[in-house]
């Protein structure tokens, strides 16, 4: 069963437990093409969610969310398909906003380019909450 294939029946039958048994021991490439193809195809619900999240942790190592696959990374890829909580996803488990795309663009420049609001507001709540956190362990 190629990746496609073991995705969509996965997604046609809800079953998690597919998507971790055939990517459990796959390259770390395959499970990039994976996760990349999973932001695409879904929608932003419970199911989504659930999915993004197993491929997350199966990446298994923060830093990798970062690799760029063709030209962009997992988290350029949430931008440009307008999927927040795919974004924050990923954003939570290790992927950067700094990481530049084969273009040499950030996330931050990626969202300054697109202009979506809600991006922009989500990252402006999350830069407020980096500021707050180090300021709290600053003055300890």
């Amino acid at each position: 069963m190629d990746i496609k294939e073991a995705l969509i029946t996965a997604i046609k039958q809800n079953r998690g437990d597919i998507v971790y048994d055939h990517f459990m021991f796959q390259t770390l490439e395959v499970k990039l093409n994976a996760i990349i193809y999973l932001i695409r195809v879904l929608k932003e619900d419970e199911q989504g969610n659930h999915f993004i999240n197993i491929m997350i942790q199966l990446i298994a190592k923060p830093e990798y969310l970062n690799t760029v696959v063709d030209t962009l990374t997992p988290l350029h890829e949430a931008v440009i398909h307008d999927k927040l909580s795919f974004f924050n996803f990923l954003l939570m488990n290790g992927a950067s906003l700094e990481k530049r795309n084969k273009q040499g663009l950030s996330g931050y420049d990626l969202i300054l380019k697109i202009g979506n609001d809600r991006f922009l507001d989500f990252i402006i709540q999350y830069e407020n909450v980096l500021t707050e956190v180090y300021k709290s362990r600053r003055y300890k």
